[in-house]
């Protein structure tokens, strides 16, 4: 067995690896984008079964093995991130935002701004579902709030990452603060913000074109 590491791990995938195991890709503040093995995470009865599920975040004692795969070796669960699977826009919000993740990711880089990233949208999908449980009211409102949060994640994911270049001049003024804000802001304050439909249309028109560059 390899040398013995710690991290914090958000599980982006889970797949069945023989009978009893799985393989994640997960990504972490230390080595970036990995994969894991974990021997009997599979098993109703095994150890590691709550820290294994797809969007769980954990800290990891992994052991460093060949071809770039680890093995998991102790898990400590710091947030299951639940409350995604309440709602099933949601879910399959947290989903796509995974699979940017999934794409945009390196082995052996580590990006911490992309894993706070990728953990406080998780976090206002989930506050979006809890809230959407309480009214009819809020309920209506997840797919436009679920569409708000994807736009804002992919113009900031491209800043970041590099891949934009965003319009020297805007047909509103409350765009380009929105966007002054989504690039420059703490990301505990990313979603604070609100728009008019008519600036809420513009941006999303520069986030469709954020994520092509991102993703194609």
């Amino acid at each position: 067995m390899g040398q013995r590491v710690k991290c914090s791990a958000l599980v982006l995938s889970a797949n069945s690896y023989g009978e009893t195991s799985k393989m994640l890709t997960a990504l972490t503040d230390a080595f970036g984008k990995i994969s894991v093995s974990a021997k009997g995470a599979a098993k109703h009865t095994g150890p590691f079964l709550s820290c294994t599920q797809e969007f769980c975040f954990s800290n990891m004692e992994l052991s460093e093995g060949r071809n770039g795969i680890y093995t998991l070796c102790e898990c400590d669960l710091i947030n299951p991130f639940y409350a995604l699977r309440e709602n099933l826009d949601v879910l399959y919000a947290a989903y796509e935002i995974a699979k940017a993740v999934l794409t945009v990711s390196m082995e052996d880089n580590p990006d911490e701004n992309l894993l706070r990233l990728t953990l406080n949208t998780l976090y206002f999908f989930c506050n979006l579902s809890e809230k959407a449980k309480t009214s009819v009211e809020l309920f209506a409102q997840v797919p436009s709030r679920i569409e708000f949060a994807k736009t804002v994640f992919y113009i900031r994911l491209a800043c970041d990452q590099g891949f934009f270049d965003f319009p020297e001049t805007f047909r509103e003024k409350a765009t380009a603060l929105a966007v002054n804000h989504i690039t420059e802001c703490d990301l505990k304050e990313l979603f604070a913000f609100a728009l008019s439909p008519s600036a809420m249309e513009e941006l999303s028109e520069i986030s469709e074109r954020a994520k092509s560059a991102v993703l194609d």
